[in-house]
């Protein structure tokens, strides 16, 4: 019996000693520093634990079984590192290596107060060859967008997901298109990021995306914003997946707040709306919201290929952008007839003062497209306005030969440009059974004189006002 219990006991030492070290083989330390001195107060996470630098920008995370990268939010008073203008605020975690060093070098800039955000929603190449139209037509313009700002303006881009179509081949020409533009890209992963073959296991499906662009969910800050990206495709297979928040990501989200002061705005991009405009919704969003609460925050999303917009309550929005590849790149609009574009948020402060939606190769102006009488299937006798952008606080206003003519209408049908495009003859061979979807987001007016000079006035939210008229 003595012997037994001294064994025993022998065994449960070795236990006790091989688990207390078990730890140190998930310690990360490391630094966030210029180069010359610590930078302190710097945030930094596995994904799990959140913490900061100390004095000297020194920091330690005994890191979670899971966790895959060690990351810090990029502060407001240091420029974005970038490789080939992806950001790269990370390092992966080598679990093979045991205890780890994590240094981190910022270069030290002057706070960005204002600053022009890009977000891009939904490129989606299926192929290089179709990778080609996004680089030489979405990036190719992006490139030239500081060239009609004002000097001295900053850009910082947000790519909300689905960046290729289950095409993880393509990922190195997609990275490569991002040189040609001169401001850093963020990006978020989408459901077709995620590797298809990889079932039931949402954990390891994120692999690709991971190795290109580091953790699925992070934060960072710019002027006197706060950034939050989001992974809210709970992903079980090509067609199976669930739009919501892990309970990781929302106990990380809770901390990284906990170092963000309610002053800042809050910048949340995730692939799917909180909020869908058929009135789906993302299965835990009133957690988010809760957590959110104390912020002016908005969100902006990919996803639904739809062009929307939802106002959650008072200090709460949900921009649902329009794809950047329209429909599958078989043209320049997607199948209810709204342009290939990207979203433009400008930002003073810590308030948005201004946004619209650009479609590829047009002004930003061009924000509606105007019908004549008979091009409307609904409404055959009636100038028809389609105004993609349009949501509740715009105005309309329409003008017959000069004459005010109050507000147009507004009803739900067929874009007459999608309709042409998707049914006509020279309908895309790609995909030939592509059909058009409504839009409620059409406008008709009811000429006294069918041959009258029509102009249409659309006004947003924020004050821009946008003309159409049915002059040649």
């Amino acid at each position: 019996m003595m012997k037994r219990t001294l064994f025993i006991v022998t065994l449960l030492g070795l236990y006790l000693i091989a688990g207390a070290g078990a730890p140190d083989d998930r310690l990360i330390s490391g630094t966030v520093g210029d180069g010359t001195t610590g930078i302190p107060g710097v945030v930094v996470s596995d994904g799990y634990t959140v913490t900061t630098t100390d004095a000297d920008g020194r920091f330690r995370i005994q890191s979670h079984p899971r966790a895959k990268f060690v990351f810090i939010t990029v502060p407001a008073t240091c420029e974005i590192p970038a490789t080939g203008n992806i950001p790269v605020f990370y390092r992966r975690i080598d679990r093979a290596a045991g205890p780890m060093q994590a240094d981190f070098r910022l270069t030290p800039a002057p706070v960005k107060n204002e600053f022009t955000l890009i977000a891009i929603a939904d490129p989606q190449p299926h192929s290089k060859r179709v990778l080609k139209r996004f680089a030489k037509e979405t990036m190719a313009e992006l490139a030239t967008v500081g060239n009609d700002a004002p000097a001295h303006t900053h850009f910082v881009g947000l790519t909300v997901g689905d960046l290729v179509w289950d095409a993880p081949e393509i990922y190195p020409d997609y990275v490569e298109a991002y040189r040609q533009i001169d401001f850093p890209c963020f990006q978020v992963i989408g459901n077709h990021d995620h590797d298809q073959k990889t079932r039931n296991d949402d954990y390891r499906a994120a692999h690709y995306y991971e190795t290109w662009f580091g953790p699925t969910y992070y934060s960072f800050d710019v002027g006197q914003c706060h950034f939050i990206v989001l992974d809210n495709i709970n992903y079980n297979g090509r067609k199976d997946y669930r739009c919501e928040i892990t309970p990781e990501q929302y106990a990380w989200l809770k901390q990284d707040l906990s170092y963000v002061d309610t002053t800042k705005l809050l910048v949340v991009g995730m692939h799917a709306p909180s909020v869908f405009k058929n009135g789906k919704a993302m299965n835990n969003r009133q957690e988010l919201y809760a957590l959110l609460e104390r912020y002016e925050a908005f969100f902006i999303s990919g996803h639904t290929h739809r062009l929307s917009y939802v106002k959650i309550h008072d200090r709460l929005r949900d921009f649902n952008l329009g794809a950047a590849f329209g429909w599958a790149w078989l043209g320049d609009m997607a199948d209810d007839g709204t342009p290939n574009g990207y979203g433009v948020f400008k930002i003073a402060g810590n308030r948005l003062v201004n946004y619209y939606y650009k479609a590829t190769k047009q002004p930003p102006t061009y924000q509606m497209r105007l019908f004549p009488v008979g091009a409307a299937a609904e409404h055959p006798e009636s100038v028809v306005a389609h105004i993609w952008g349009w949501h509740e606080g715009w105005q309309t206003a329409v003008y017959e030969d000069g004459v005010a003519k109050g507000e147009m209408r507004r009803y739900t049908g067929f874009d007459p440009a999608a309709c042409e495009f998707f049914l006509g003859p020279d309908k895309p061979a790609e995909r030939p059974k592509a059909e058009p979807a409504q839009t409620d987001n059409l406008f008709y007016y009811t000429p006294d004189n069918p041959q009258a000079k029509i102009t249409i006035t659309a006004t947003d939210d924020f004050g821009n006002e946008y003309t159409a008229d049915n002059e040649p």
